[in-house]
């Protein structure tokens, strides 16, 4: 009996791992009606953002199988990217707190950062300077090379520098980014 039970643990961890699948695919197609800017992108996304959370809920942790992230952590962070990718910051900062960076996986820094470019694009956008400045700080600091390199840091840094007072930490963040002429 133990044998035949034993045959089945791999198919069950498989089937886990493999629930996450259908939530994933739903946050990821939030960010793809975002950026292709569908007719009605706030209620498509509204729709998949709603899939995700269904997801997450029956999966009840976050995860990182299968080469694919996934939990409520990453809906959470999608309910930011996906307003603030069609230029609703004002409906991004009503979720700025419900992401706890801190639940990522260690080995998700990346992930970490490029949410934290998306929470800097949208203090920046509502002309939180100071705000936008520190998260960018923070980003580095979980992923310096995904952050240095990534263009929306470029864009934040630029809107940065234009109503900077010669903040010497924020040229110096700049040179790391090269974002300075």
């Amino acid at each position: 009996m133990w044998a035949a039970l034993s045959g089945l643990v791999p198919s069950l961890v498989m089937w886990d791992k493999a629930s996450m699948l259908p939530g994933a695919n739903a946050s990821m197609s939030c960010l793809t009606i975002a950026g292709g800017r569908a007719i009605d992108a706030a209620q498509a996304g509204d729709d998949a953002l709603k899939a995700a959370d269904a997801s997450a809920r029956l999966l009840g942790e976050d995860r990182a199988d299968l080469g694919t992230v996934f939990g409520p952590t990453n809906v959470a962070i999608h309910r930011v990217a996906v307003p603030v990718e069609l230029g609703m910051t004002s409906a991004a900062s009503g979720h700025l707190n419900d992401v706890n960076v801190d639940r990522m996986p260690p080995l998700m820094a990346e992930r970490r950062a490029r949410h934290l470019i998306d929470v800097a694009r949208c203090h920046t956008a509502l002309g939180d300077h100071t705000a936008a400045f520190d998260t960018l700080l923070d980003a580095e600091r979980s992923a310096p090379d995904e952050v240095r390199h990534h263009r929306l840091t470029q864009t934040v840094l630029a809107d940065l520098l234009r109503h900077e007072r010669r903040s010497s930490a924020l040229r110096d963040l700049a040179r790391r980014c090269q974002a300075l002429p």
